[in-house]
């Protein structure tokens, strides 16, 4: 597993320039990704054809500039992972306090979620990130996260446990002490009234301990952690830090969009009806029970004396009135499982599609519920401002041509075109292992605009200007001279609640 970047050895450059350097440049990647192979070009890492690429839009000189790729163990998608990965993060950047480094951070996906976490722990410490000049976030969704409203729902474990018996026997407990009005002694506990009474007492003192517990974790400052994103601490954010956030997202960016529509998806997975094909099977189980059941003392024997032709009639009869039961049965048993089929698989749905939505979140903070999804962080919006089009139009361009290519690949690989070479159509009757490494190397992940961001010179140019802008350094003559650079800065100029109105 890969650590973070503070306890890896720095690179040669940096090694050779630690003790000269003034500004510190923090790269930090998304979900997913975070361990590097030697063949992997990945854009965070020193000598990416990214850096490269932005080296020859500013004056990086490494004598001034140290660059440190910030690495989170691989980025799993947990919110509690980013949460501590934030956690170290701010202590990172609190030591370039101590050493009066200023500090830029160029942030990718839940990249921009484990910075705005270290952003949360400085303001909750109190410690403020004093030479943070600038925390670039790139396709970021941010969740926001509220605290549960109800205690139980903030629980979890032995501790819910606890909490639903001792709420169990406390809502138990009345009934007890009603019984001896109605002459009933169950098993002889009522008889101490008193003692009875007693049994009311769990569900409130588990309740207020619980409260105390959570009460003293939330001030904790060591336990800062495990406590739930306050309003109070967002707004603290959005105050001392908004200026210095440079939020670049692409309008149809995949994974903003997909995270931010899923929280709406309710469609019905199970139907109310679902329990309608089990009818002929209670059916019969019922007709089973009944004919072996002491209920069965009907005699037929006594009804054939009344009938004219006894041994015809009575067979008929018989088969009537079990026609009859068993159609009467099936109406009343369709009714009843129409009545409790509607409110099972609403449960069902709403508990399967809260799971699908917990998995695609990372959301594993049992105390909080995310509460909306955006490309801002929250209490930013105001900040926020679309993407220009001389940039967002290349990336979808790009996204395209890489998705073209690779359909081309795959149809290939499948056997599905004229053009197939004789090397890919042995892959037809390949094993499914060896299918599936053909296609999966077949995938670039530029067919995303999410994942393209990087690639594309015109985002790069953009992102370059808003570091300039921000003080990290001056732009070389080249780029100044580019035609869209003054377009990119008219857009950075623009007051983005005018620009929306």
């Amino acid at each position: 597993m890969t650590k973070d970047i503070e306890s890896n050895p720095p690179a040669k450059d940096s090694m050779q320039s630690e003790a000269e350097n003034e500004i510190v440049l923090v790269t930090i990647h998304g979900t997913g990704v975070g361990e590097p192979t030697e063949e992997e070009d990945s854009w965070w890492l020193q000598g990416s054809k990214f850096l490269e690429k932005l080296e020859e839009r500013l004056e990086l000189d490494p004598k001034r500039i140290e660059i440190r790729p910030f690495l989170w163990e691989g980025g799993p998608n947990s919110e509690a992972s980013r949460r501590e990965a934030g956690r170290r993060l701010y202590e990172l950047l609190k030591s370039y306090d101590a050493a009066e480094k200023d500090y830029y951070l160029i942030c990718h996906s839940h990249g921009g979620s484990v910075a705005y976490s270290a952003l949360l722990q400085s303001v909750d410490n109190n410690q403020p990130l004093e030479r943070l000049k600038c925390w670039s976030t790139v396709g970021t969704p941010f969740l926001e996260y509220m605290r549960n409203k109800y205690l139980w729902q903030r629980l979890s474990g032995w501790q819910l446990w606890l909490y639903v018996i001792s709420a169990t026997t406390s809502l138990f407990t009345p009934m007890l002490l009603l019984l001896p009005y109605f002459d009933i002694n169950w098993l002889g506990v009522v008889d101490n009234t008193l003692i009875t009474s007693l049994y009311i007492l769990p569900w409130p003192l588990t309740h207020a301990i619980f409260l105390i517990l959570e009460n003293y974790k939330s001030k904790a400052k060591s336990k800062a952690s495990l406590s739930w994103i306050t309003e109070k601490q967002k707004k603290a954010v959005a105050e001392h830090f908004s200026d210095s956030w440079v939020g670049h997202c692409h309008p149809q960016d995949e994974a903003v969009s997909a995270l931010s529509n899923i929280k709406d998806v309710n469609e019905e997975i199970v139907k109310p009806k679902f329990l309608l094909p089990l009818i002929p099977v209670v059916q019969f189980l019922i007709l089973i029970a009944w004919r072996f059941s002491p209920l069965d003392t009907f005699s037929w024997g006594q009804l054939s004396k009344f009938l004219p032709f006894p041994f015809l009639l009575e067979g008929g009869l018989y088969a009537a009135l079990l026609l009859g039961f068993i159609v009467g049965l099936g109406f009343v048993l369709k009714s009843f499982a129409l009545y409790l089929g509607k409110p099972i698989s609403k449960w069902i749905n709403k508990a399967v599609w809260s799971s699908v939505r917990e998995n695609v979140w990372g959301d594993d903070v049992a105390q909080e519920d995310v509460i909306r999804i955006e490309a801002y962080p929250p209490s930013f919006s105001p900040m926020f401002r679309t993407m220009p089009d001389v940039v967002a139009e290349p990336l979808s361009e790009h996204s395209s041509n890489s998705a073209i290519r690779t359909l081309v690949k795959v149809r290939e690989i499948l056997g599905m075109t004229n053009t197939t070479t004789e090397k890919s159509k042995s892959t037809v009757g390949k094993g499914a292992m060896d299918l599936r490494s053909d296609l999966s190397k077949s995938l670039t992940w530029e067919e995303l605009i999410h994942t393209s961001y990087f690639e594309v010179d015109k985002f790069i140019d953009l992102l370059a200007l808003g570091l300039h802008q921000k003080g990290i350094a001056e732009l070389k003559k080249e780029f100044i001279q580019k035609p869209q650079h003054e377009l990119l800065r008219a857009w950075y100029e623009e007051d983005p609640i005018t620009d929306r109105s």
